[in-house]
C-alpha cells in the first residue's frame, strides 16, 4: 500500500498594467493603462492558489502471471483571482478511482504484458465573480455551481520479441459530461446537464533496436482533451456550453542512441499533429476572458535531446565530472479552418507559440558532496495575437546553482542549496495573455531573483 500527501500553493502578483500595442514590443517600453480599464497594480491583481493532493494505491499479485492494481486520488484547490475587470473566487474538490488487472509473461523469446482497467474521476467546483475594488472584493457579479464528470475503459497490449522488436497496441473508450447551475442571480434549483462527443482513442506503437546501442520507433495515435472547467465557465461570467472537447491525430517518429561507454546519449524525434476544434482564448471589450471553438491547426515539429559527459566521474581530483545537457525544439504551428465572422486566420502561426526553444547547462561535480549548475534559455519571438500583429521578443537566460549533499549511510540524505535567476537581469515577458482586450499581451517576468532551500529525504 502506498500513500501519496502532497501541498502546494502559488502566490503571483503582476508588477503593474502594461498597455502595450506595438509589434515586437519591448515590456520596459510600456506606457500607463488607459483610463478605461484600472491598471493591474492599482488593482493588486493576482494569483492566489493552495491546493492539496492525497492519493493511496494497492497493488496485489492474483496469480503468478496476473495481478490488480487500485488508485484512490483527491485533491481540493482554493484559487483567488483579483484582476482588472472582476475578483474571482474558486473553490474545487476532485476525487478519482483508476483500477486495472495485468496480465503478463516472461518468456525465452517474447515478453509480453495486456493490461484492462477503468478511470473514473469528478471534479466539484463553485465559481463567484464579484467586484474587485483596489484589490478588495465588491458588490457579487456571478456565482455558478459546476460538477463535471470523466470516465473511460482502457486496455493495452505490449510485447518485447528477441530483445529488438517492441510493439504496443492500446484503445480506450472516453466519455464526459458537465452539469451546471446559477446560484447568483438566476438561483436555480436544478443542474442542467450537457453531455460532450464521446471519443475513441486508439494508439499503435512500434520501435527496433537497428543495434544495441541504436533505436528506431514510430507511433499513430489519437488524442483527445475536452474543455476545463475554466474554460466552461471563464471569467466573463457567462457558461459555454456549446464548447466541444479538441482532439486529433498524431505522427511521430524517430531515433534514440547511447554510446557503448554511456558517456553520450541522442534522442531525435519529428511529429505532426493535426488538432480539430482547437480551444482558442479570446477577450471581450471590458477585459475578461472566454474560449472557442476555433476550426483546426497544423502542428509539425522536431524535438532533440543530447547528453554528454565530458569529464567522466571519479573519486579523486578538485574537478569530479562535468555533465553537458541541452534540448531543442523547433515548432511549425499553424490555424487550419479557422475563421471568426469574416476574418479567417487560417495559414496564421498558432498564437502563444514559439518557433525556437533551446534549453543548456553545465553540471560541475566537486569533492565532498558539492555541485555548480549553470544553465541556459533561449525562447524565440512569440505571436500574442490571431492575427500575428503582436509578438512578444525574443529572450535569452542564464542561471546558475550550487548545492551540497550529503548521505547518511541508508537513512536520510540531507540537501542544502542556492542560486540565482535571470543573472543577467533580462527585462521580459512571460505569462503573456492571448489575444487581450486594449493591447494588455505583456506580464512582466521577474527581474533577476535569489533561492535558498534545505532538503531532507528519509
Amino acid at each position: 500500500v502506498k500513500l501519496l500527501l502532497l501541498g502546494s500553493q502559488l502566490h503571483y502578483e503582476t508588477p503593474g498594467g502594461l498597455t502595450l500595442s506595438q509589434s515586437e514590443a519591448d515590456p520596459r517600453q510600456a506606457r500607463p493603462a488607459t483610463s478605461k480599464l484600472p491598471g493591474a497594480q492599482e488593482q493588486k491583481a493576482g494569483v492566489y492558489n493552495s491546493t492539496f493532493y492525497a492519493g493511496v494505491s494497492n497493488e496485489i499479485h492474483l496469480l503468478p502471471m496476473l495481478k490488480h492494481v487500485i488508485t484512490l486520488f483527491g485533491s481540493y484547490t482554493d484559487f483567488k483571482n483579483p484582476f482588472i475587470t472582476n475578483y474571482e473566487i474558486q473553490n474545487e474538490r476532485t476525487s478519482g478511482l483508476r483500477t486495472y488487472l495485468e496480465l503478463g509473461k516472461k518468456m525465452s523469446i517474447v515478453d509480453w504484458k495486456w493490461d484492462i482497467g477503468v478511470e473514473w474521476q469528478q471534479s466539484k467546483s463553485t465559481v463567484a465573480n464579484y467586484g474587485n475594488k483596489l484589490g478588495t472584493k465588491d458588490t457579487i457579479q456571478a456565482s455558478d455551481d459546476l460538477n463535471a464528470l470523466q470516465s473511460f475503459i482502457f486496455s493495452q497490449f505490449s510485447a518485447l520479441i528477441n530483445t529488438r522488436l517492441e510493439i504496443e497496441a492500446a484503445l480506450s473508450f472516453n466519455n464526459y459530461q458537465f452539469n451546471y447551475k446559477n446560484i447568483f442571480p438566476n438561483n436555480e434549483n436544478t443542474f442542467t446537464t450537457k453531455k460532450l462527443n464521446a471519443q475513441l482513442m486508439p494508439r499503435i506503437g512500434i520501435s527496433y533496436r537497428i543495434i544495441n546501442n541504436l533505436v528506431w520507433r514510430a507511433s499513430t495515435s489519437k488524442g483527445y482533451s475536452p474543455p476545463t472547467l475554466a474554460e466552461l465557465r471563464p471569467s466573463d461570467n457567462n457558461i459555454y456550453s456549446g464548447l466541444q472537447s479538441e482532439y486529433g491525430w498524431n505522427y511521430e517518429t524517430g531515433f534514440r542512441f547511447k554510446s557503448l561507454d554511456q558517456r553520450w546519449n541522442a534522442d531525435i524525434v519529428v511529429f505532426k499533429f493535426d488538432l480539430k476544434n482547437a480551444i482558442v482564448r479570446r477577450t471581450n471589450s471590458a477585459g475578461a476572458e472566454y474560449f472557442v471553438n476555433a476550426g483546426g491547426t497544423n502542428q509539425m515539429g522536431l524535438e532533440f535531446q543530447f547528453f554528454r559527459e565530458l569529464i567522466k566521474y571519479r573519486l579523486k581530483g578538485f574537478i569530479r565530472g562535468l555533465e553537458f545537457r541541452n534540448s531543442f525544439t523547433y515548432d511549425d504551428f499553424t490555424f487550419t479552418d479557422y475563421s471568426i465572422d469574416t476574418i479567417s486566420y487560417s495559414g496564421n502561426k498558432l498564437t502563444g507559440v514559439p518557433k525556437l526553444v533551446n534549453v543548456s547547462s553545465l553540471k560541475l561535480f566537486f569533492p565532498k558532496g558539492f555541485n555548480f549548475f549553470l544553465s541556459y534559455n533561449y525562447t524565440d519571438k512569440t505571436p500574442l495575437n490571431d492575427t500575428n500583429s503582436v509578438y512578444s521578443s525574443s529572450y535569452q537566460l542564464f542561471g546558475l546553482k550550487l548545492s551540497w549533499g550529503y548521505k547518511h549511510k541508508n537513512s536520510y540524505t540531507f540537501h542544502v542549496f542556492a542560486g540565482i535567476e535571470n543573472i543577467l537581469n533580462v527585462s521580459y515577458s512571460l505569462g503573456n495573455d492571448i489575444n487581450a482586450s486594449g493591447g494588455r499581451y505583456y506580464n512582466p517576468a521577474p527581474a533577476r531573483s535569489y533561492y535558498c532551500g534545505i532538503q531532507m529525504m528519509l
